[in-house]
């Protein structure tokens, strides 16, 4: 949701009746106005009807702030912050100032406090480091809330693991970077938190999972994963740190697609890690082994995606298979 500084609760005082357009016409504009908000407010401004109307159009589709647009949508929602928090779908706070917080007022802080105290019909949701460090009475707010279908974090650190503890939604589809806020892999952390540890509140309720840079073996010793997220069938992992494939069997049973990519692939870790292995295909052998000793396999799976896969050892039939070869010298 983009509000400019010409986003303001003073619709223009033109009348309807001059207006060569049927009324039903002019809202179903609007109603293709919801992908441009500049567009929207601008018809918003030109009579009440419109203003009225377009309130619920604005707020009920995806809703992004930054730092330059912060005072005038806190300045929008503070007219009926009550019913317009209700009105929220999917917002995305994108500020971007790395281990910073956000440049707010503390009525702004107070302002985006109680509109999602009182967003009780948010699906999708989005938050920076900035936002998480802004205030320790967020991650609480929103913990609270119970519709949230959406997350996505692009760090994680105490805030994010905190709030993931006590979050109360019904979480379908989670994404994670589980970088610090300059997007450095996570060092604070000893051991570095496994991803199916930090999302196991959402086991019954999964649905995809996207994360980056992250971990599932802490270390591992065989398929000794406490918890099984059924309802997973997607699972996407970005700049993976492990080639385990046993521990994801264990923990996402019903798997049905698995992306794996590293860009990073010519890091010097990697390269490392490729070298001390030594034969591949010797340690691919060994995790065949391991899976027929513990019986731990995916049936099927209907896509499988990324790169040096051969190292996961999957061992079940792949309906749709794609693979980028790169080389390590």
């Amino acid at each position: 949701m983009m509000m400019g500084a010409e986003l303001k609760d003073m619709p223009g005082s033109a009348d309807i009746g001059v207006m060569s357009l049927n009324v039903d016409v002019l809202f179903e504009i609007m109603r293709s106005c919801t992908q441009d908000k500049s567009t929207l407010s601008r018809l918003m401004r030109t009579c009440h009807l419109l203003y009225t109307k377009g309130v619920p159009l604005l707020l009920g589709s995806q809703i992004t702030i930054r730092s330059r647009q912060l005072f005038s949508f806190c300045q929008f929602m503070k007219v009926d912050i009550n019913h317009r928090s209700q009105l929220i779908r999917s917002i995305n706070f994108t500020f971007c100032q790395l281990e910073h917080t956000i440049d707010a007022t503390p009525e702004e802080l107070a302002t985006i406090l109680l509109m999602l105290e009182n967003a009780t019909n948010l699906k999708r949701l989005r938050l920076d480091n900035a936002t998480l460090k802004s205030d320790d009475r967020l991650p609480m707010t929103i913990a609270a809330l119970k519709t949230i279908e959406e997350l996505e974090l692009d760090t994680f650190g105490p805030q994010a693991e905190s709030m993931l503890i006590t979050l109360k939604s019904p979480i379908r589809a989670m994404t994670v970077s589980f970088v610090d806020a300059e997007g450095k892999p996570l060092e604070t952390y000893q051991p570095t938190p496994s991803f199916i540890e930090a999302f196991k509140t959402f086991r019954e309720t999964l649905e995809e999972i996207t994360v980056s840079s992250a971990h599932w073996t802490s270390p591992w010793s065989g398929p000794t994963v406490d918890v099984s997220f059924t309802k997973v069938t997607s699972l996407k992992l970005l700049d993976w740190n492990d080639v385990e494939g046993e521990p994801l069997m264990v923990a996402f049973p019903n798997l049905r697609k698995l992306h794996a990519r590293r860009e990073d692939i010519f890091s010097v870790d990697t390269h490392d890690f490729f070298r001390g292995a030594g034969d591949v295909g010797s340690l691919r052998q060994l995790k065949i082994e391991a899976q027929n000793r513990n019986s731990v396999s995916w049936p099927f799976l209907d896509e499988l995606s990324g790169e040096y896969l051969y190292c996961f050892a999957i061992l079940c039939p792949v309906r749709e298979l794609s693979v980028s070869m790169k080389e390590i010298t």
